[in-house]
């Protein structure tokens, strides 16, 4: 009820969209988000997080509307790590190894250096999957390319 009178405050939604995500109320994330990007709509992060919410209430599915959020974030900002990281899996899931590849390794590339060492693990995991499936790797463990 408080954040229905916060109305336009996008950074207040941002927030509440966040917090939701965080307890498992996809939900509710999903609208939250979707109230933060409209007042502030050049913020990647928002549309990464927004596309993210959305994926997973749809089943983890990132077609449709989730794609669109990603394209718009990495539109904003190229190096967005959430951004590149959907994309990467939106062209795994399409069978595009090389742009899967090419997605993640521009994540990794981006990531800020107190990240959390086995989320590096996970994208490092996933790049290597990709590159098998292009034929450059060789006894490559399978990297799960579903997200949180």
């Amino acid at each position: 009820r408080k954040m229905e009178t916060i109305g336009n405050d996008g950074s207040g939604w941002g927030v509440r969209a966040r917090c939701d995500m965080g307890k498992g109320r996809h939900a509710l994330a999903a609208p939250a988000n979707g109230n933060a990007t409209k007042p502030i709509p050049d913020d990647a992060q928002l549309r990464a997080d927004y596309a993210d919410a959305m994926g997973v209430l749809h089943g983890r599915k990132l077609e449709g509307k989730p794609e669109a959020l990603i394209q718009q974030a990495l539109k904003i900002d190229p190096r967005n790590v959430k951004a590149l990281m959907l994309a990467g899996t939106v062209a795994f899931n399409r069978k595009d190894f090389a742009r899967a590849a090419k997605d993640w390794e521009q994540a990794r590339a981006n990531l800020p250096p107190d990240i959390d060492p086995e989320m590096t693990q996970q994208l490092v995991a996933a790049i290597e999957e990709a590159q098998r499936h292009l034929g450059g790797g060789q006894g490559m463990v399978s990297a799960n390319t579903e997200y949180t």
